[in-house]
């Protein structure tokens, strides 16, 4: 019974992280993966050889940590527990493929037996919800951005590995773990292709939020936006979210702005707020901006102008037909 205790726990350190002390890593940098929290990245290396990891100075709110895979050939699987997983973290310099030693702490350490692809989760967040499964293995704990860059590498732990085994390639993807969340942003257009100048409200899930021009974070599923103006307009419409993702939704309003019908004469010219209407235009209903206007209509030497506010949804009609004077004569 105290031998088998005794393994155990032998065991239960072999497999958990080390004291934070420092050693010597040596060997050649095979690739740098710079993890930008959007996207997965993949390097090759090779069993003795070491893979580089870095941060971005920001890092987006929604990832809350990053997944390390690693995959070898068949033929590696033939040497199953020869082989050991080791992380490093709190480097004395930033790994590059000009430099063969480093001194770091050792982070983790775990055998790999490649039978299947392993994945290693890092947590980026200390609100992280990632637990480890079947598949995956948490590194740390707790939020370890303070330790990176980290140094990544699988070494031997027996003898007798024949040399074709030290020329296999070895991947290493890095991806990001995502919290259950993601954002929008909203740009709103006329329908004419130009941004609103009217006030905007929106509702979120009923929900009022003040700006939608930055992003903003929701859950990831389904919603409902709901926006209104203050010329009474209210439009409803659905979006979703997957993890991570950064939606931008572009959102044509169908603002009812004002329209003016001009009837009048042949011959007579009219100018609407000092630019010339040319007849083609007066066909039909023209759409125009909020607020005061002038019109002004001009036949020979007689002129007559006026000015009118028009707000949203407003529909006009003027009509100018030149006044008749007759006088008798005798």
């Amino acid at each position: 019974m105290i031998k088998k205790k005794f393994l155990f726990l032998i065991l239960m350190i072999f497999l958990s992280p080390f004291a934070a002390v420092s050693e010597n890593i040596r060997g050649p940098v095979e690739g740098i993966i710079e993890f930008d929290g959007y996207s997965s990245q993949s390097v090759s290396s090779k069993i003795e050889s070491l893979v580089g990891i870095k941060l971005p100075d920001t890092l987006s709110p929604l990832v809350q940590g990053l997944r390390i895979t690693i995959s070898g050939p068949d033929s590696l699987s033939l040497y199953r527990n020869s082989f050991s997983l080791y992380i490093y973290k709190k480097l004395n310099q930033e790994p590059s493929s000009d430099n063969m030693s480093y001194q770091g702490t050792q982070a983790y350490m775990r055998f790999m037996d490649f039978e299947k692809s392993m994945n290693f989760l890092i947590p980026l967040s200390a609100n992280h919800t990632m637990s480890p499964d079947r598949s995956s293995f948490i590194v740390m704990e707790n939020n370890r951005q303070e330790d990176f860059p980290l140094l990544v590498t699988i070494l031997p732990i027996t003898k007798g590995i024949p040399d074709s085994v030290y020329s296999a390639e070895i991947d290493f993807s890095v991806s990001p773990v995502y919290f259950n969340k993601g954002t929008m942003s909203l740009k709103i257009l006329d329908n004419q292709g130009n941004p609103v100048d009217e006030a905007l409200y929106y509702q979120v899930d009923g929900k009022i939020i003040d700006d939608l021009s930055n992003p903003v974070i929701f859950d990831a599923g389904f919603h409902t936006l709901i926006i209104r103006s203050d010329s009474g307009l209210e439009e409803s419409l659905q979006f979703s979210l997957s993890p991570g993702e950064n939606l931008v939704l572009n959102h044509i309003l169908q603002l009812q702005y004002p329209t003016l019908k001009i009837d009048t004469v042949k011959g007579m010219t009219v100018f609407l707020d000092g630019k010339r209407i040319d007849n083609e235009s007066m066909s039909d209903f023209i759409e125009i901006q909020p607020g005061i206007h002038s019109i002004r209509f001009e036949f020979g030497d007689y002129q007559l102008s006026r000015e009118f506010n028009a707000e949203m949804q407003d529909s006009f009609r003027i009509t100018m037909i030149p006044e008749i004077l007759m006088e008798k004569l005798h």
